[in-house]
């Protein structure tokens, strides 16, 4: 699995495969309708950077973009979710106008879905479209039935729906996917990154390979990669001097130029996250470790 160049940013590692599916349903959208995406993974495995880097390739292909991520206090709210994603964007989805129309039937779900695939029907003739949703086990009721009825609505239209979602067996994924009739649906799950995908990350953000320390760190992480980029970014922080001196190597300039401090801090925070996630316990909460550190 090689590297996957991201305007802007470092590179996306490890996740080559997947990223050539997303590509590939993307072109065939254009000329063969819509598709759903569903990408899941524990937290921290990457399905967000994989969304990123798809919404960057998409646009470059010349889709018009509408994404946002469900939160956990969405489920109070009808549409909270899914709406958002129509309305991001210098040139969003759906009009302002367009928008405020959908409130009459706002408690008629049929009715507005049927609104809605009319109006991103419409939408899909003068661009191919791309709706991004992350974080799906999330999402508001509303948002969950849209996205069951309206991408089948929309099957000849060049719309591709990309999803994010941990593993939840009976989850909204798996309703969504279910209801995909006569849609190409496509199931990425993301596995632990292999140890060259976290040495590469490390090489990335410090500028030169990971020693045998931070490798063997690194290997800890269980091939998670926002563990791993916690980690390394530690050793960027200021005040790293201590850590930096065991994983890194002392005295070195760090990705800034400037030399690391020789006052002794105290360990940054990626070590906690470290001895909190052990693979066999990652998103547990050991004594000590709070889970406000760990992504959603």
């Amino acid at each position: 699995m090689g590297q996957v160049s991201v305007s802007g940013a470092l590179a996306v590692r490890g996740r080559g495969s997947e990223l050539d599916l997303v590509l590939r349903t993307l072109r065939r959208s254009r000329e063969s309708g819509a598709a759903l995406v569903v990408v899941r993974g524990e937290p921290g495995i990457g399905k967000t950077t994989l969304l990123a880097e798809a919404v960057t390739q998409a646009t470059r292909l010349g889709y018009t973009v509408g994404q946002a991520a469900a939160h956990d206090g969405d489920r109070i709210a009808p549409l909270a979710s899914l709406g958002p994603a129509l309305r991001t964007g210098t040139d969003p989805l759906v009009t302002s106008a367009e928008f405020l129309d959908l409130a009459p039937v706002i408690e008629q779900p049929l009715w507005l879905a049927e609104h809605l695939a009319t109006l991103l029907t419409r939408r899909s003739k003068r661009d191919p479209l791309l709706v991004v949703l992350d974080d799906l086990h999330w999402a508001d009721p509303l948002s969950i039935f849209m996205l069951r009825i309206v991408p089948a609505r929309l099957a000849a239209a060049p719309v591709v729906w990309l999803v994010a979602t941990r593993d939840i067996p009976g989850g909204p994924a798996e309703l969504v996917a279910a209801s995909a009739a006569g849609l190409p649906v496509h199931h990425l799950e993301l596995h632990p990154l292999p140890e060259e995908a976290l040495q590469a990350i490390a090489a990335d953000r410090l500028g030169e390979p990971a020693t045998p320390p931070l490798a063997r760190a690194l290997r800890q992480t269980g091939g998670n990669p926002f563990l791993a980029v916690q980690l390394v970014d530690g050793l960027l922080a200021p005040g790293a001097a201590q850590d930096a001196g065991r994983l890194y190597r002392p005295g070195l300039s760090a990705a800034s130029g400037s030399a690391w401090p020789r006052s002794p801090p105290a360990p940054p925070r990626s070590y906690a996250l470290a001895r909190c996630s052990a693979p066999a316990s990652r998103w547990t909460t050991p004594p000590g470790c709070s889970t406000s550190r760990y992504p959603r």
